[in-house]
């Protein structure tokens, strides 16, 4: 159905980048926010496409859908965002419950659809977001549990670690360096990241493999931590800072090798389609670790 005569004027107003045209119109529209074009693109769709936060921020505000399937090819408003190139864009809809693995008609996730045009930036941020409701869920005991898996009070930081780009061991170690909570609870957090690399796996259709080996790299790291406590600082019988002891041993070459390899080797899912990439793109390393 072709939109109205206001309609089409929003329609203008957004692909003008009209913010306060948009807000004036809005104010005294009587449409709804999610109608579509010819092509079923809703005035989000159309915002998201052009990069402009501001108004896809305005746009959701009134209640517009960050998940509307309307379009000819079924492309989300992610996609159009991923297509973008705007990674500030991309968290404004993540932020707001939009769905990352939805597929359009050629079977390509917004991330895969960021990838295929050079969006690297906007792959990172959609493969690497976590909705802080799923940390919320391990911050109340479930069950039988009397005490809840992660501490409320570690809820921001821990959320802060895992949304991290850079996952280089030593840029994880000197992220804990300036948040010293996770690594004096670092059992604690290792538990939980083990419980999302899990969950992370079972998700069915929506299942994401790329989140899945980051909690287990994180989980890798910290657990370098407990085994210099259980094991090497105690065989020293020095008191050294276990931190700063895991840096200068993984700032080695050796040291970095030997934890990718063992990484690799305790990730769980072999079956894994990610799992398979790392292993041949570092075959000639990987063997059972001593």
């Amino acid at each position: 159905m072709e939109p109205t005569e206001e309609q089409q004027q929003a329609l203008q107003k957004v692909t003008d980048n009209d913010l306060t045209g948009l807000q004036a119109l809005l104010s005294t529209a009587k449409f709804d926010i999610d109608f579509v074009d010819t092509n079923g693109m809703t005035l989000l769709q159309h915002a998201v496409y052009k990069g402009n936060h501001d108004i896809a921020q305005i746009l959701i505000d009134q209640g517009a859908d960050v998940n509307s399937s309307k379009h000819e090819h079924n492309y989300s408003p992610l996609h159009f965002a991923a297509l973008s190139g705007k990674e500030e864009v991309c968290m404004l809809l993540l932020q707001h419950g939009a769905k990352s693995q939805v597929l359009n008609t050629v079977k390509r996730t917004p991330a895969q659809m960021a990838a295929f045009v050079g969006n690297h930036g906007c792959v990172a941020a959609i493969n690497n977001f976590v909705p802080r409701s799923d940390i919320d869920y391990y911050t109340t005991p479930r069950g039988l549990d009397k005490e809840p898996k992660l501490e409320p009070a570690l809820t921001e930081v821990f959320h802060k670690f895992i949304m991290q780009v850079n996952v280089h061991p030593i840029g994880i170690l000197l992220f804990l360096r300036t948040n010293r909570t996770l690594v004096e609870k670092h059992r604690q957090v290792k538990a939980v990241l083990n419980l999302m690399c899990e969950k992370e796996m079972k998700r069915g259709h929506e299942t994401n493999e790329v989140l899945s080996f980051k909690f287990h790299w994180l989980s890798n790291v910290l657990e370098e931590l407990t085994m210099a406590e259980e094991g090497e600082l105690m065989k020293e019988g020095k008191e050294k800072d276990v931190l700063e002891y895991c840096i200068k041993k993984l700032i080695k070459p050796s040291g970095l090798d030997q934890f990718v390899r063992v990484t690799v080797h305790r990730f769980p899912y072999i079956q894994s389609t990610l799992f398979m990439q790392i292993a041949n793109g570092v075959a000639s390393t990987i063997k059972d670790p001593q």
